[in-house]
């Protein structure tokens, strides 16, 4: 059984459940959701622990208070099948302020047809936040689905917005 550690931060009332494992962050909860981390990863044992999970909270908690990138943190990828890291891996490649299409995704991870495939990929991203699933959009430029919802999704996609907008004016 996997040793997971965590901690929890209040956003806008409401509280953002941070786990880490000794190899590095293993999941960020949607908003309100402790036990959500269950539906995606199995046989662990968990313990609230402020220490081991200060540096991540603290990395996700500037990004989302000052539009700080989140940079240099660990990710356990786990069980993670290959083509998901691949993904999950170009997810982190858009950069800050803008938005990519499923299609792009595709595209750039030389796997053009697989569109499907990457939605399902960014879908079971345990990484919200951190792993910015949220800048993906449908070629339409419309909102599709986000696990914590697209109301925070378009409050993250305003904050990147916005966040570019004023430091271009400085």
């Amino acid at each position: 059984m996997k040793k997971v550690y965590y901690d929890h931060f209040i956003y806008q009332g409401k509280a953002i459940y941070v786990y880490v494992s000794d190899n590095g962050l293993v999941f960020v909860s949607s908003l309100d959701e402790p036990n959500e981390i269950h539906m995606y990863i199995h046989n662990i044992d968990i313990v609230q622990n402020n220490a081991k999970t200060s540096y991540f909270i603290n990395s996700i908690k500037a990004y989302l208070n000052h539009g700080q990138v989140c940079q240099n943190i660990e990710l356990d990828l786990g069980d993670a099948t290959d083509f998901q890291k691949r993904v999950w891996r170009t997810l982190l490649t858009v950069p800050y302020g803008n938005t990519a299409t499923y299609t792009e995704i595709a595209q750039h991870i030389n796997q053009p047809t697989a569109v499907r495939a990457v939605a399902n990929a960014i879908g079971k991203n345990p990484f919200l936040i951190v792993v910015p699933c949220h800048k993906i959009i449908g070629k339409n430029g419309d909102l599709r689905g986000f696990r914590a919802g697209l109301t925070l999704k378009q409050h993250l996609l305003n904050l990147e917005h916005n966040s570019t907008t004023n430091s271009s004016a400085v």
